[in-house]
């Protein structure tokens, strides 16, 4: 989880972001998971996209195709995915089910990372009406009460 938390810092110290998916949850109680996070999803606004897929040594994708900033058709794609060997894959959302500036009005700070409120998170996990994704929503739910 070291890895996770050092690339979110990376990227917050870039542009604003909040911390969503399983590297969130796993920062907001830790264990609750079944299984460690695998990559590090963003919530991101799409005009601070440029700075992170700029700065970070990524190979960055847009739909399996690579992104170029200057040609890429963004809208209607929700994300781009930055893969790098010595890091977790890196997923940038910024057309999500959460409206950017609720979310970051309720974000919590954790180890120094932005991370969406545990209510926006299981918003998120509702969102994808997945089984074990909305029994991970009510246990969230119950989170937010301490957050």
């Amino acid at each position: 989880m070291r890895e996770r938390v050092e690339l979110a810092r990376r990227v917050a110290d870039l542009a604003p972001a909040l911390l969503v998916g399983s590297a969130a949850v796993e920062l907001l109680a830790p264990g609750l998971l079944p299984r460690a996070p695998r990559d590090v999803d963003f919530l991101i606004p799409l005009a601070s996209l440029s700075p992170v897929v700029t700065e970070l040594d990524f190979a960055w994708r847009s739909w399996d195709e690579p992104l170029d900033l200057e040609t890429t058709q963004l809208e209607g794609r929700f994300y781009v995915r930055g893969v790098h060997s010595n890091w977790p894959t890196l997923d940038l959302t910024y057309e999500s089910p959460l409206r950017w500036p609720d979310a970051w009005s309720r974000r919590v700070t954790i180890d120094g990372v932005f991370v969406a409120c545990p209510r926006d998170l299981a918003a998120l996990y509702r969102h994808r009406a997945r089984g074990a994704d909305n029994k991970l929503a009510e246990r969230l739910v119950s989170l937010s009460r301490r957050h």
